[in-house]
């Protein structure tokens, strides 16, 4: 059987943080119970998750969620086209490898961001713009496996990454990163 991956007390207290965050970024907090496969709780069938939603701009919301099982996630529909699609990972070595062999990336010329992640976009002077040295800072520091734009249905944004979910701090600056990330792609076209 697969292990846990939050404890019951690491629940409660994301429980108890992300109400409280919810309460002053004047959002919505949501505790969800889902049906779980029998390899994560064959007794009680059920998976914690949990939802923390905040408001932005023409009426679409930031939807933070993680559940006993699976990792952090960011996800924000964007109702209007921005006219970009990127996807942003980290390099490994087989990456490397392709890379060294000519596999399409682009770099947008800072050395610590060009080395540690692989960027597919369709404009680079967008994602020069977007991604500002705060944000690069922080996603070079953090744990992140992915950062997309791309469209399904909408264009939707997501940040799967690992980070203390249960630390307010963290949590608080993963929030503002977000928004960054959120007002630069709705502002990049008038700015590039």
């Amino acid at each position: 059987m697969d292990t846990f991956r939050l404890t019951d007390n690491k629940m409660h207290e994301i429980h108890k943080l992300w109400g409280e965050i919810a309460k002053e970024r004047n959002g919505e907090f949501k505790h969800i119970l889902c049906k779980a496969p029998a390899s994560i709780d064959p007794i009680n069938n059920k998976l914690k998750r949990f939802e923390l939603n905040l408001s932005r701009h023409h009426n679409s919301t930031i939807i933070i969620s993680t559940s006993e099982k699976h990792p952090l996630k960011v996800e924000y529909l964007f109702k209007r086209n921005p006219e970009l699609e990127f996807q942003i990972y980290p390099e490994d070595f087989i990456e490397k490898i392709s890379k060294f062999l000519g596999s399409k990336e682009i770099e947008i010329g800072d050395k610590a961001f060009d080395d540690k992640f692989i960027i597919k976009a369709t404009n680079k002077a967008a994602i020069i713009y977007i991604f500002n040295n705060e944000i690069k800072s922080y996603l070079i520091n953090s744990n992140i496996s992915s950062i997309g734009l791309l469209p399904s249905g909408y264009y939707k944004l997501h940040i799967v990454l690992n980070i203390s979910v249960a630390d307010r701090e963290s949590m608080n600056k993963l929030i503002d990163i977000s928004i960054m990330l959120i007002d630069g792609i709705v502002n990049w076209k008038s700015n590039v």
